[in-house]
C-alpha cells in the first residue's frame, strides 16, 4: 500500500479516535488486511479477532480500560446475537471501509467514479497497478480518460491510446498475449473495442489484435492505391501507421505484422495488376518497394524511363518507411540512367590536340564518371537477371559508343601533333607553375600525390570538397608526361630542369633517382631557400596532432604520397575492385586534406602521376596486339608500352624518341594504339596506364582552400498557398516550394510537416520532407503533400490550425518551428472519420 492510502486511512482511523476509545472494523470481503497492518497510529493497540473475544474483552475492559484500541476481523460481521463484543461496538464505533472508498481515497477521486471501481475491480486489487496508476492520474480526470489510462498500465504505456494500441500490436507480433489478457481479467476489453471503433471505425463479430491488425493494412493498402471504396477502417489509421512505423520501441512488430497481412492478403501478388505508378503510392508493405525498385530497374534497363521521371519516384519513395532496404537498388537505377543519358548526349568529334582536352575535360569526362559510379552502384546490388543486363549494357555501350570511338579519334590527334606547345599544364611543369608560387610568397602548401587519380574521379573529389564547410576548390586538366607509368609521372611532379629516361623504365631529375620516397625527399629538401619534404599518407596519418603541426611548422612544402587505386589495379586478382578503388581514395584525400587543415595548412593541391583505363569485362583478343620475335629485345614491356632502342615498326603501334615526348635519353618509346593492349605474363588486362588515351593522359590538378569562415548556407522552402486558405474535408494537400537550387555551397534541408492547432498539437500525420533539388526546373521543386487529418478535429469547426514545417536542432531530438500558415477549419466532417 502506498504511502497517499495508509495516510487517508489513518487520517479516517483518528478521527474515530478522537471520540472513541476502541474502534471495531470487519474485513467482509477479506481484501483489507494488507491496509490493516500498514496502520500504525501513536497510542492505538492492533488487535484481531480469532475466536478469542472473551481474552480481547478481559484486556480491554479490565486489564487496559483506559488504552485506545483497534480491533480488527479479516471475515463479515456476526450476528448480534452471535457477537461477543455487540456490547463493545454499541458503546464505542464499528469502522467500515470498502475496497472501492479506499482505493478512490487512494487515487484521490470522488465518489462518482465509484461505478469504474466497482465494475473493474479486479484491476485494483493489484497493488503494482494501483501505484503504476497514481503518477499519470489527475483529480479531474474523466472517465474516459481514467479507463484509458487503466488500459495504459495493462500495457505498461504511456497513457496514449496510439502508443497502447502499438503496444499490443507488438504483443501480437510476438505471439504472446499477457497484456491482453491483463486488460480481459479487468474487464477492460468492452472499453478497448469501443475505443478501437470510435478511433478507427474497427468492428468485428470475433473482435482480436490479429483481426484489427489485418484489417489495418487492407485498408492501408486500399487508401495507398485510391481504392478507398474498399476500405473497411477510418483514414486516421494512415497517421497511426505512420507514427507506428516512425517508434523506435514498436516499429519492428510493425513488419512483422505487415509481413503476416501480406500473405493472408496477397498484396505480393495484386501489385502487378496495379501497375508501377499506383504502387509507388504504397508504402505499408515492404513487397510494395521491392516491386517499385525491381520496375524501376527494369524500365531502366529497358529506356522507358527518363531521368526525370525517375528522381520523382525515388524522391516519393525516400520518404517511405521501406526505402533503407532497396536504398541501393534506387541508387544502381538512377547512376544506370545518369549514364545512358551523358552517353546519348556526347557528341564525340576532336579538332586539335587542345580542342580534345578542352572537351574531354568539360564535359566527356563525365561518360568515365558515370560508367565507373554505374558499375560501383551495380555492384552493391544483389546479382539477379535485370542487374546483369544492365552491367552488360553499359560494359557495350561504353566500349562501343564512347571508349574506342574517342579514343580513335584522340589518336589521330596526337600522331599528328606536337602536343609540347599545348596551352594546358604539361605535368613536368607542375612545380614550377602550380607549387612554387606559394613558397616564393611566403605561404605554406602540401601536394598530394594519388597514383593513377584520373581527372574524373579528380573532378568528383573537387565537388566533395566544396560541400564541406570553408573549403573551396578548383579542379583543371594536366598533361600527364609519356608513357603515362608511374616512374616518369612521379619525377615529372618534382622539382627539376631535365628529366631522362632510362631504358629500364628509371627516370632521372637533374641526375638524380626519383624512384621512393626517400629519393623524392632528398629532392624536395635540396631544394634552395625552400625547405620541403616528402611523406608516405600511411606515414602522415600516424602521426599525432603535434607531430603533424611540427612537421608543417618545419616545412614550406610538403609532398604526401598516396596509393590506392594503382596498388588495386595493377594486381590480376584484384583489378576489378578499382571502381571500389576510387570510392575510398576520396574517402582518403578529404580525410588527408581534414588534418593537413587541423595541422595550419590553409593551401593544398591534389593531383596524380597518371590516369589509367579501364574496362569492367575480359578484354577480347582483337584488342591486343601480337608481336613478332623483333620485339623480344626491348629492354622494358609493359601492357601499354615499350621501351628499347631501334624498335620495329608495327602498324598498331605509334613509336615516338625519348625526346620527341619532353625527354633526355637515347631511348625510343612505342605505345599501342587508341585502347589496345599488350600481352604480359601473370598481369591483368582491364586495368592498364602508360599509354596515350585521354582517360590515362588527363590528370587533376585541384586547388583546395580552406577559409576562415563559414560559407554553406541551406535551401530556403515556403509554403505556397493555392486555393481557398480554408479546411472543408478531412484530408488537405499543401504545397512546399524549394526557393533555391542544391548547389556544392548550398546544401539540403530536412523537415517535417503537419498540421497542428494553436498549442501544437499535431492534428494530422507528420512527413520527412528532404528539399535537395538542384534543377533550375520551378515546377521540379515543388512537393505536394496530402494530410490527413485526425478525428481530434472534429470539433473545432471555425478555429485556425496551422500547415507548419519544422526543422530539427542540430545535435538534439528536438524540433523548432521553420515556417508556418494558417487555415481555419470551416465545417463539420465527421462523417470523414
Amino acid at each position: 500500500m502506498g504511502n497517499v492510502t495508509e495516510e487517508h486511512l489513518i487520517q479516517a482511523l483518528e478521527r474515530q479516535f478522537n471520540q472513541h476509545r476502541i474502534v471495531v472494523w470487519y474485513d467482509s470481503e477479506k481484501k483489507l488486511r494488507e491496509f490493516f497492518e500498514q496502520v500504525n497510529i501513536p497510542d492505538v493497540t492492533k488487535l484481531e479477532i480469532k475466536n478469542n473475544e472473551f481474552g480481547l474483552k478481559y484486556r480491554i475492559l479490565w486489564q487496559e480500560p483506559e488504552e485506545k484500541f483497534l480491533i480488527f476481523k479479516e471475515g463479515p460481521r456476526p450476528d448480534d446475537i452471535d457477537n461477543w463484543l455487540l456490547d463493545i461496538e454499541l458503546a464505542n464505533h464499528e469502522f467500515r471501509a470498502n475496497q472501492a472508498s479506499i482505493w478512490m481515497s487512494d487515487l484521490g477521486l470522488g465518489p462518482e467514479y465509484v461505478g469504474i471501481f466497482t465494475d473493474h475491480a479486479h484491476f485494483f486489487e493489484s497493488r503494482d497497478r494501483r501505484n503504476a496508476l497514481k503518477p499519470i492520474m489527475d483529480r479531474s480526470e474523466s472517465e474516459r480518460g481514467l479507463l484509458l489510462k487503466m488500459l495504459a498500465v495493462c500495457t505498461r504505456s504511456h497513457p496514449d491510446f496510439f502508443e497502447i494500441i502499438e503496444s499490443l500490436l507488438t504483443e501480437t507480433a510476438r505471439e504472446k498475449d499477457e497484456d491482453i489478457r491483463c486488460i480481459e481479467h479487468c474487464s477492460l476489453h468492452t472499453i478497448l473495442w469501443k475505443e478501437l471503433k470510435r478511433r478507427f471505425g474497427y468492428e468485428s463479430a470475433s473482435p482480436s489484435m490479429k483481426d484489427f491488425a489485418i484489417q489495418l493494412f487492407e485498408t492501408a493498402f486500399a487508401i495507398e492505391t485510391g481504392e478507398e471504396g474498399h476500405q473497411k477502417l477510418s483514414q486516421e489509421i494512415m497517421i497511426f501507421i505512420q507514427r507506428w512505423q516512425s517508434s523506435k520501441e514498436h516499429h519492428t512488430s510493425f513488419e512483422e505484422l505487415s509481413g503476416m497481412s501480406d500473405e493472408i492478403l496477397r498484396i505480393h501478388h495484386e501489385l502487378p495488376k496495379l501497375g508501377l505508378e499506383k504502387t509507388s503510392k504504397v508504402d505499408s508493405f515492404m513487397s510494395a518497394e521491392d516491386f517499385v525498385s525491381g520496375e524501376l530497374m527494369c524500365a531502366v534497363a529497358d529506356r522507358t524511363i527518363n531521368t526525370r521521371d525517375c528522381r520523382d519516384i525515388i524522391s516519393r519513395r525516400r520518404r517511405g518507411y521501406w526505402f533503407g532496404r532497396f536504398e541501393k537498388r534506387y541508387d544502381a537505377a538512377l547512376e544506370c540512367l545518369s549514364f545512358f543519358q551523358v552517353l546519348n548526349d556526347v557528341t564525340l568529334n576532336i579538332d586539335t590536340f587542345d580542342d580534345g582536352i578542352k572537351r574531354y575535360s568539360s564535359s566527356w569526362f563525365r561518360v568515365d564518371r558515370h560508367y565507373r559510379k554505374a558499375l560501383y552502384a551495380l555492384r552493391k546490388v544483389d546479382n539477379d537477371t535485370i542487374i546483369q543486363k544492365l552491367t552488360d549494357d553499359i560494359r557495350k555501350a561504353y566500349l562501343n559508343k564512347y571508349l574506342v570511338r574517342i579514343n580513335d579519334d584522340w589518336q589521330k590527334v596526337i600522331e599528328s601533333s606536337d602536343f609540347r606547345g599545348s596551352s594546358f599544364i604539361r605535368q613536368n611543369d607542375f612545380y614550377r607553375k602550380k607549387v612554387l608560387p606559394f613558397p616564393t610568397n611566403r605561404n605554406k602548401v602540401a601536394v598530394i600525390i594519388s597514383d593513377a587519380l584520373r581527372f574524373e574521379a579528380g573532378v568528383e573529389l573537387a565537388d566533395t570538397i566544396r560541400r564541406e564547410d570553408r573549403y573551396e576548390a578548383s579542379v583543371e586538366p594536366m598533361v600527364a608526361m609519356l608513357p603515362s607509368y608511374t616512374a616518369l609521372g612521379m619525377a615529372a611532379l618534382l622539382p627539376h630542369d631535365e628529366l631522362r629516361i632510362e631504358k629500364t623504365g628509371n627516370v632521372l631529375a637533374d641526375g638524380r633517382p626519383t624512384s621512393g620516397t626517400q629519393n623524392r625527399n632528398y629532392i624536395l629538401s635540396s631544394i634552395s631557400g625552400h625547405r620541403a619534404a616528402a611523406i608516405k599518407s600511411e606515414e602522415f596519418n600516424n602521426l599525432g596532432k603535434e607531430e603533424s603541426r611540427s612537421l608543417v611548422r618545419d616545412h614550406d612544402v610538403l609532398f604526401i604520397y598516396h596509393n590506392r587505386i594503382d596498388s588495386v589495379g595493377d594486381k590480376r586478382d584484384t583489378e576489378e575492385r578499382v571502381v571500389e578503388a576510387v570510392a575510398e581514395t576520396i574517402d582518403d584525400i578529404m580525410a588527408l586534406i581534414k588534418k593537413l587543415a587541423t595541422a595550419n595548412i590553409s593551401n593544398m593541391l591534389v593531383t596524380a602521376d597518371h590516369g589509367f583505363l579501364y574496362q569492367d569485362q575480359p578484354v577480347e583478343n582483337t584488342d591486343f596486339i601480337e608481336l613478332d620475335d623483333a620485339w623480344l629485345n626491348a629492354d622494358r614491356r609493359d601492357r601499354r608500352f615499350i621501351l628499347g632502342t631501334s624498335l620495329p615498326e608495327h602498324s598498331g603501334i605509334m613509336k615516338r624518341t625519348a625526346h620527341e615526348f619532353g625527354l633526355e635519353g637515347n631511348v625510343e618509346i612505342a605505345i599501342p594504339k587508341s585502347i589496345n593492349r599488350l600481352r604480359l605474363q601473370g598481369s591483368g588486362s582491364r586495368f592498364v596506364h602508360g599509354g596515350a588515351t585521354l582517360q590515362e593522359m588527363i590528370i587533376p590538378v585541384i586547388s583546395v582552400n580552406k577559409k576562415r569562415k563559414s560559407d554553406i548556407t541551406y535551401v530556403d522552402v515556403d509554403i505556397m498557398q493555392k486555393g481557398p486558405n480554408r479546411i472543408t474535408t478531412g484530408q488537405v494537400s499543401a504545397h512546399f516550394y524549394q526557393l533555391d537550387t542544391v548547389s556544392d555551397k548550398v546544401h539540403p534541408r530536412n523537415l517535417t510537416a503537419g498540421i497542428y492547432d494553436s498549442e501544437d498539437h499535431l492534428l494530422s500525420q507528420q512527413e520527412e520532407l528532404i528539399f535537395d533539388v538542384a534543377s533550375n526546373v520551378s515546377d521540379d521543386r515543388i512537393k505536394t503533400i496530402t494530410f490527413r487529418l485526425t478525428a481530434d478535429v472534429s470539433g473545432m469547426n471555425n478555429q485556425e490550425v496551422y500547415i507548419k514545417l519544422k526543422e530539427r536542432e542540430d545535435d538534439t531530438s528536438y524540433f523548432k518551428d521553420y515556417k508556418s500558415r494558417p487555415m481555419i477549419l470551416q465545417t463539420r466532417f465527421e462523417r470523414d472519420f
